[in-house]
């Protein structure tokens, strides 16, 4: 094989300009100095390094001892702009670029984003190679802002390095189809992504000869600040436990993975890139530039630093997790979605036995072993399923019928769901889903359905805010601006070069007392926490996370899918005192005669309007169809905002169904307090907007349930 040629010493810029024009760059100083430092520390001849290639269908290990197999590669001394359809250009500086450009942080692009999602949206395809980018980018512009607006923190370049190398690398640990891979394919074994993700970067730097301390400037302290940059709470012995940097830059943890909200650049990134690529439109009220631009460090209620924000952004804030519990309702626990998952599940248990991979040492391992050897589990990506199709094992056979029960879209079919509430809590989803299989089958056994456990799955749902049950807006810290302009020090002047002047008109007063007060010391400021009431309106959602059950059915067989929405009925209104909502199935008799046998509503008389409004506000109507106009005043619970913005309290069931009529939290929240101005009535036949004016309520079957046929075929 030939010799390839990088030297830099004898080439420009990869776009073709020369070396001559990069250096009139404003970051020409800080290449030059590093340019002399690897001189001195190598030689001319030595800034090139030998790299081994990983061979076409064989590991990377078996070429170690080839010398034919050696490519010459430069150490990068630039940085580079690469261009993304969510966040327009991103500048990464070398130590990043060297990471990219490896064997296994390309395998990121076999590694599609949402798993099984393109087989309902066939836009999301996106990988998570892309979006670890935007990670590290986002990651990176934050600790820049916040050194631009608060130099006193002290922020080096080593931190920004740092919190881009963590972003950058945060899902390095990610197998086959994501989380579908450590989260159901690798169920009841000591592993996370982000253990992967720690384990991947070790062995990425050792195999490509990556130094970050001789070549890049970082120190062991720095390399232990990514790994738990990365790790988050996984850190062993918790977050109390952190050594990368003290307490002086604790606010740093909170930007990749932050424990405390749950608010962090890998959440404002997936979120807008996912809805970008599956086209539901996601809206959260702010821009990642006006939060970068408005974050202040400041020292909690405990004297912690921690990234605050303005109090008046709360809304927005609040606006970013509903965003989330939308995704998640509405794409990556659509009912579909999930019956896909489950069906690459079962493929990959059922090839797991067959389908092996050689390790460093010599031996063949399985997918499920691969966590063992990092060499092998480099080697896992989204092809695992093209391996199953074209293998002429004859063992594969079970998975290969499977896989082409997935293509054809003989899908595994969801016969029921039902909200859990607070039922079963205290235990585990495992366990949960444990307990209702066995109860299940006692039921068919009881009824004679003769269903087995290979029929169906039970899966235990929590689609939330990001905190489980609690409020995530709860572990944010807020500003008063008036506060920072308090105890800040002498405005600085305008960007235009005037100094604010008591005689100067009051807008520019206004204007510059604000960039004076966001540019100045922060000394004597506190965050603060911002409570519900004072920004809910008594509109939030009684439950911040809505627990439920989902039963799919594994066989075509119409007879077998009958069977299992039938004891799924029963299960419920034995356990539950509750019929489910069932999905294309035929009724069920007892649900007929219990109907018939149900007592006529009692039919209140019209009131006035003057009457509706001297008790309670605007009156709730019911039309066609048992949909619901959700009309809220200011003494009502949250839960009929929460069924605006989300068609119904639980947040449970798939179908993608109100995405194109959802309606914003926010805007239910600010045009709340008009409700008592508007009257609003319901036209027969269900299903239609209503009030067409400043609120534009909602009925339950404009949002959709979910059981839409659409949903299932592209």
């Amino acid at each position: 094989m030939a010799d390839v040629d990088m030297d830099l010493t004898t080439h420009g810029g990869s776009d073709g300009t020369s070396e001559a024009d990069m250096m009139e760059s404003p970051t020409a100083s800080r290449v030059a100095q590093r340019r002399a430092e690897m001189h001195g520390r190598q030689g001319p001849q030595q800034q090139r390094k030998r790299l081994k290639l990983d061979g076409v269908g064989h590991s990377a290990h078996e070429w170690e001892d080839d010398a034919s197999f050696e490519l010459e590669r430069p150490i990068h001394a630039f940085e580079k702009i690469v261009t993304d359809p969510i966040h327009s250009s991103m500048e990464f500086p070398p130590l990043l670029l060297a990471v990219m450009d490896t064997p296994e942080y390309q395998r990121l692009k076999s590694l599609k984003q949402l798993g099984a999602a393109q087989y309902v949206y066939p836009g999301a395809t996106h990988s998570r190679f892309e979006h670890s980018l935007g990670v590290a980018h986002l990651g990176m512009y934050f600790v820049k802002m916040l050194r631009s607006k608060q130099p006193d923190l002290g922020i080096t370049e080593n931190d920004v390095t740092c919190v881009g190398l963590a972003g950058l690398c945060h899902d390095l640990g990610h197998g086959p189809f994501s989380h579908l891979f450590d989260g159901e394919f690798l169920r009841g074994k000591d592993w996370s992504h982000e253990m992967g993700s720690v384990r991947m970067l070790h062995l990425l730097l050792q195999r490509n000869r990556i130094d970050p301390e001789v070549q890049y400037g970082l120190s062991q302290t720095d390399l232990k600040f990514v790994e738990e940059l990365i790790l988050g709470k996984e850190i062993e012995g918790g977050v109390k436990n952190r050594r990368g940097r003290d307490s002086s830059k604790s606010f740093l943890y909170d930007i990749i993975n932050n424990e405390r909200s749950g608010f962090d650049v890998d959440k404002l990134d997936y979120i807008l890139r996912d809805s970008y690529y599956t086209g539901v439109r996601i809206s959260t009220g702010t821009t990642v530039e006006r939060l970068g631009q408005n974050a202040r460090v400041l020292p909690d209620e405990k004297g912690e630093l921690t990234i605050s924000f303005p109090e008046k952004s709360v809304h927005a804030m609040f606006g970013v997790f509903n965003a989330r519990m939308w995704l998640h309702r509405v794409v990556y626990q659509h009912k579909v979605v999930k019956a896909c998952e489950f069906m690459i599940r079962d493929i990959l248990r059922a090839a797991d036995p067959y389908l092996t991979f050689l390790s460093r040492d010599g031996k063949e391992l399985r997918m499920s072993e691969s966590i063992e050897d990092m060499t092998v589990f480099a080697q896992l990506n989204d092809s695992v399923l093209y391996l199953i199709e074209q293998s002429r094992d004859p063992r594969m056979r079970p998975a290969q019928k499977l896989l082409w029960r997935l293509k054809s879209r003989d899908l595994y079919r969801c016969c029921g769901s039902a909200d859990l509430s607070s039922r079963l809590s205290d235990k585990s989803k495992t366990s949960k889903e444990e307990t209702i299989t066995r109860q299940l089958l006692a039921i068919s056994e009881d009824t004679g359905l003769g269903l087995d456990k290979d029929d169906f799955i039970v899966e235990c749902t929590l689609v939330h805010h990001g905190k489980g049950n609690s409020n995530p807006v709860d572990g944010l810290r807020f500003y008063s601006k008036r506060n920072l302009l308090a105890y800040g020090q002498t405005p600085r002047a305008h960007a235009s070069g005037t100094p604010w002047s008591p005689g100067a008109s009051q807008d520019s007063q206004h204007s510059q007392r604000s960039q004076d007060s966001m540019g100045s010391t922060t000394e004597g400021a506190r965050g603060f926490k911002i409570a519900a009431q004072k920004y809910g309106g008594g509109l939030l959602p009684q439950r911040m996370g809505a627990n439920g059950v989902r039963v799919f059915c594994k066989t075509s067989k119409v007879e077998k899918r009958e069977a299992v929405t039938r004891c799924f009925r029963r299960w419920t209104r034995r356990e539950l005192s509750a019929s489910p909502l069932c999905h294309n199935s035929q009724t069920d008799p007892e649900d007929e005669a219990a109907t018939r046998a149900a007592p006529a509503p009692v039919t209140q008389p019209p009131r006035t309007w003057s009457q509706a409004s001297a008790t309670s506000g605007p009156p709730r109507t019911s039309g066609a169809g048992g949909g619901r106009l959700h009309v809220s005043n200011s003494n009502h619970s949250g839960s009929s905002a929460f069924g605006m913005a989300m068609g119904r309290d639980s947040g449970l069931g798939g179908g993608q169904g109100g995405a194109n009529s959802q309606a914003s939290f926010f805007a239910a929240v600010t045009n709340s307090q008009h409700s008592h101005h508007s009257q609003a009535s319901r036209p027969a036949g269900g299903g239609s907007r209503v009030n067409k004016g400043r609120l534009n309520f909602l009925a339950d079957d404009d949002l959709g349930d979910g059981d839409d046929d659409d949903d299932e075929t592209l």
